[in-house]
């Protein structure tokens, strides 16, 4: 695995590292071809999976070679953001439905259609988990949980991609629920491996024990990324 980390972030590179492997550990993925990116963000926390590597990805040479089949970016904003969940309210536009009265919705707005003729739709604010209504809620504690629930969503979204389909059918669809789900067992397990060591080095003070995961990846720093100069 080639992970570069962004000489500017803020966290302890080595509990990222730590975080990393767990999700990785818990998601198996051929990660050999896999570049990883880690860096600072000014959000809560962002992530994102290729499933190829992009024209300007800093894992491509100056010829634009590669020899990597995927990539991720895992970034992981400042403690003060935490506790946060993943969820939020939603707004859109959508038909009034059989049985709801349009006056208890702050904004209406009518129309016609030749098939239906008239209709009336209002803005309905719905509160749901990244991915939508069937994803679950997920409350982060710590960037360090955030941290290992990203990296697991993102991992999910690698072994998708690896998956792919097999003999016409869609071994794995590319979901966002799927991910989100798979990311609340991976900190589930977080949880209780983080219970099973000294209170001393619960995640709130201290990075997870070496010897509950696998030997770490080599870093390596990288000042520019996409061209330009990080920090």
């Amino acid at each position: 695995m080639h992970t570069l980390i962004n000489t500017c972030t803020q966290h302890p590179e080595d509990e990222m590292l730590d975080l990393l492997r767990f999700a990785m550990k818990h998601t198996p993925v051929d990660y050999s071809h896999v570049g990883v990116i880690i860096q600072d963000t000014p959000k809560p926390y962002k992530g994102h999976a290729w499933g190829f590597i992009p024209a300007r990805s800093v894992f491509r040479d100056s010829r634009g070679a590669t020899d990597l089949w995927g990539q991720m970016m895992i970034s992981v904003g400042a403690p003060h953001h935490f506790p946060r969940k993943n969820a939020w309210n939603h707004g859109k536009w959508r038909r009034l439905r059989k049985g709801e009265n349009a006056l208890d919705f702050a904004h209406r707005r009518h129309g016609w259609t030749r098939s239906s003729g008239h209709y009336t739709e209002v803005w309905a604010v719905e509160y749901h988990a990244y991915g939508g209504l069937n994803s679950p809620i997920i409350e982060y504690k710590n960037w360090r949980e955030c941290f290992v629930a990203v990296a697991a969503h993102e991992c999910r979204h690698l072994q998708q991609y690896q998956a792919g389909r097999r003999d016409g059918k869609n071994v794995m669809p590319h979901s966002e629920v799927d991910c989100e789900r798979h990311a609340l067992r991976v900190l589930e397990l977080y949880r209780e491996a983080c219970r099973a060591v000294p209170t001393p080095l619960r995640p709130e003070t201290q990075p997870l024990a070496r010897a509950a995961v696998t030997p770490a990846p080599t870093a390596v720093h990288a000042p520019y990324l996409n061209g330009r100069r990080q920090g």
